[in-house]
């Protein structure tokens, strides 16, 4: 009696599995991910949405998981929401945020396909120009010494001091 079995591991643009006793190497459908904004600078804690599809060649991808990518003003990365494509291999997800520059990056991390990933980056709110002068206490000082940096954080239209504005 012949068993028939299938375990698939991805490994760059292939995969491996066994089938009937022998282990296979395939090449992986290439894909092509997209992105979109509804807003690509919406209000702050407005919602907006980010959509996309999920296509091998011309033919869409349903039922295929898309996590969503987010990483924030501060730099910090996180996952926070994943979604399947639909019979068109589209994908949709609603966010809204606090200002601040955002980049948002759609994932689709692969199986039989290949994996594929598209990013946007918004500006939500709208964030004050500004600028920042820097004076040393010492213009030439010497190799080890010590000296100071002071600087004044200023609006970049009304040149006015910044509301926080700290030395140091």
């Amino acid at each position: 009696m012949l068993v028939a079995f299938l375990v698939c591991t991805v490994f760059g643009s292939s995969y491996v599995y066994i089938k009937n006793g022998v282990g296979v190497v395939d090449a992986l459908t290439p894909t092509t991910l997209t992105i979109t904004t509804s807003n690509a600078h919406p209000a702050a804690n407005h919602g907006f949405t980010l959509s996309g599809t999920l296509r091998a060649g011309s033919t869409p991808l349903s039922g295929k998981k898309i996590t969503l990518g987010r990483t924030d003003p501060s730099g910090a990365y996180s996952e926070p929401k994943s979604t399947t494509t639909n019979a068109n291999g589209v994908y949709t997800f609603s966010r809204n945020e606090s200002r601040g520059i955002y980049r948002y990056t759609a994932i689709f991390s692969g199986d039989t396909y290949a994996p594929s990933l598209a990013s946007v980056k918004l500006t939500v709110g709208n964030l004050q120009k500004s600028t920042i002068s820097i004076v040393p206490t010492k213009l030439a000082p010497a190799v080890k010494q010590s000296y100071s940096l002071h600087g004044v954080l200023q609006d970049g239209v009304s040149g006015a001091p910044s509301p926080d504005n700290r030395s140091s």
